[in-house]
């Protein structure tokens, strides 16, 4: 599977400071892309994945329309920066 997480973690660590003004003057020490999972029981054992909120109508039980939110992760089967499946 590709490691794709980690070098472009490790690639904007190395050389944002080059490519971007507004880093030039600052030390880089860590940089971490968030909304990252450590998947259990498969051959890959990152991968990325979106929180999304899924908002909806629903009639309670008085009869009264009810508006509700709720949150869930969006898991992707693919890489986004390499576009290689994810073995799940």
């Amino acid at each position: 599977m590709c490691n794709c997480i980690k070098e472009t973690q490790d690639r904007a660590k190395n050389n944002l400071s080059e490519k971007n003004e507004g880093y030039k003057e600052k030390l880089i020490t860590n940089v971490e892309i968030q909304n990252v999972s450590i998947m259990f029981g498969c051959k890959q054992s990152t991968q990325l994945y979106s929180p999304i909120i899924i908002e909806y109508d629903i009639l309670n039980k008085k009869d009264i329309l009810m508006h509700k939110k709720e949150k869930a992760n969006f898991i992707y089967k693919y890489c986004p920066f390499c576009g290689e499946k994810y073995e799940l």
